[in-house]
């Protein structure tokens, strides 16, 4: 099998491209590449949001620890940067990557993996996929996991591991369920910036205000409020469907599949939910500063002077690229248009801000359990002997008329037929019910 070191853009150092009329604190950025979380995009955008003499680097997808350890983070100089994705959506990332993309494919061929070669649709095989990983808790080998990825807790996994696995698969029980306390500290590191997938447009300008000592663009200070995103920023980004043909979540249908992504993303999904709270707590310290909402959702005055684009900033008109909700490396939000949107410049220089690094150390709102309810669909068949007297009733009404009789007889016959035909209903759905029960208890 062909061994996946990193992504090809992590082998390159990516240099800022905006003006700096004093020098500033922060020299070089490590970004924390957890794969299908929109990281060749980060990468590829990056210089639109660091300063001129600022890098950024990818740490080739090894773990948040490791590249800790060996690069020594020191704020305000040296920083992490990372991307945290809703785990269902990087789930699917997942499948897809390991289905569609030229990567993928190699390493699945010949290993059995669900769904391959049909490329047709989409999420075939993604429910046995998903079921093969989540009823099969003890297997670690690489060809337990189609030598693809393995979804168990990847990017809890990716923020733990102390090794110098990649952590694409999990090898022992610590890397399946990864320290959740050990996760969340990580995440409080002064050193790191978070950046959140579903708002990516925000969390490059986050990074912005960091490089920039608390300044900002005039793209990432301009909001379309209709939509709640930044379309100047948006204009610029690059995207990377990796050959993922269009697709939603609503295409899940079984809800079995839905558990088990729960299962598997359990210790994910309450690491993303914390790290929620700290980005949004991060965008609230840069509205207090800056007047600017991030996430667009109010319109508010701005504070102090933007940041002078350079004139070769300007946007080029790049071919619109389809965009799936899931695709990976797609963001979720408003889809950039592919017209030629002028970079704004004006002639005021960057302000001194002298500010600290804000506490990101906050109490994470905890998430309410899902009971999953199941709704009981019965069938309520009228009782026989109810239906025979309504149909009796019927045929002395009409004795008169031999006519009107035999029409009395038919109307019996319909109604006790429907009795029947209800009653099948009802066990089916009986049947239904219990293979439901069965199958979602697969995933308990």
């Amino acid at each position: 099998m062909v061994a996946r070191l990193l992504s090809a853009l992590d082998s390159k150092t990516f240099q800022g491209i905006l003006p700096a009329k004093t020098g500033a604190p922060l020299h070089h950025v490590h970004f924390i590449h957890i794969p299908k979380t929109a990281g060749d995009s980060v990468m590829l955008d990056s210089p639109d949001h660091l300063l001129i003499g600022q890098t950024l680097k990818g740490n080739g997808e090894f773990p948040y620890m490791v590249t800790k350890q060996k690069e020594q983070f020191e704020a305000p100089s040296k920083m992490a940067f990372v991307f945290l994705r809703n785990p269902i959506n990087h789930v699917v990332s997942q499948f897809m990557e390991c289905k569609y993309d030229d990567w993928g494919k190699r390493q699945t061929k010949g290993s059995g993996f669900p769904g391959y070669g049909a490329l047709g649709n989409a999420f075939e095989g993604f429910d046995e996929w998903v079921a093969h990983f989540a009823t099969n808790p003890d297997s670690y080998a690489a060809d337990h996991a189609f030598h693809c990825y393995d979804p168990w807790n990847m990017q809890a996994r990716k923020m733990t591991l102390t090794s110098k696995e990649l952590g694409h698969i999990a090898r022992n029980p610590d890397a399946r369920f990864p320290p959740l306390d050990i996760a969340k500290s990580n995440l409080q590191d002064i050193e790191l910036i978070l950046g959140i997938t579903e708002h990516y447009s925000a969390s490059m300008c986050l990074l912005e205000y960091h490089a920039a000592q608390g300044n900002l663009t005039e793209a990432c200070r301009t909001c379309d409020y209709s939509t709640h995103s930044l379309p100047l920023v948006e204009a610029k980004q690059h995207h990377s469907s990796h050959g993922v043909p269009p697709h939603s979540l609503d295409m899940i249908t079984n809800q079995t599949t839905v558990q088990c992504i729960a299962k598997l993303t359990e210790i994910d999904q309450q690491m993303y939910d914390y790290a929620l709270t700290l980005f949004m707590n991060e965008v609230e310290i840069v509205k207090n500063e800056t007047g600017v909402d991030l996430l667009c959702r109010d319109q508010v005055e701005g504070l102090g002077e933007p940041i002078t684009a350079p004139p070769s900033a300007a946007p080029t008109n790049k071919p619109a690229t389809a965009k799936s909700t899931e695709n990976p490396n797609s963001k979720d939000t408003a889809n950039p248009t592919n017209k030629p949107t002028a970079f704004p410049t004006q002639d005021g220089e960057m302000s001194s801000v002298d500010k600290g690094m804000a506490d990101k150390v906050s109490k994470a709102k905890s998430r309410p359990q899902g009971t999953g309810n199941i709704t009981d669909m019965q069938t309520a068949a009228v009782p026989k002997l109810q239906q025979e007297k309504i149909g009796l009733s019927i045929l002395n009404a009409m004795a008169e008329s031999r006519l009107l009789l035999i029409i009395g007889f038919g109307l019996l016959l319909v109604i006790r037929w429907y009795r029947r035909l209800g009653l099948i209903a009802g066990s089916i759905t009986k049947v239904q019910y219990s293979e439901s029960v069965q199958s979602e208890a697969e995933c308990d």
